[in-house]
């Protein structure tokens, strides 16, 4: 979530300026520019909808509880093996998401 915080103070000034250079480049005839105007007024809106940000949250939330409630099926060698183990010479080995998983609880 945070580097969508990040990606969002970066790339918000690049889109405005990308779409102002549009509206003054001739690339849009007169008689649309009162169309491109208003879709980029639209656009203006729905980006500082805060019903996007609800939707993001509740996903992350959904896919954590998902995960918190399946954990116990972690401990099944075959469930566990399937990303955080691989069989290297006959010996398991943890993957990178293993790793992590390990060594983050």
């Amino acid at each position: 979530m945070p580097i969508l915080i990040v990606a969002d103070v970066i790339i918000d000034p690049l889109i405005a300026s990308n779409l102002e250079s549009i509206g003054l480049s001739g690339l849009i005839e007169e008689k649309q520019k009162s169309k491109y105007k208003a879709a980029v007024e639209q656009l203006k809106r729905r980006k500082d909808s805060h019903l996007v940000d609800i939707v993001i949250i509740f996903i992350i939330v959904a896919m954590s509880m998902s995960f918190i409630l399946n954990l116990e099926d972690l401990d099944t060698v075959d469930a566990f093996a399937k990303w955080s183990m691989i069989l290297k010479n006959n010996e398991p080995q943890l993957t990178y998401a293993g790793w992590w998983f390990c060594n983050c609880r």
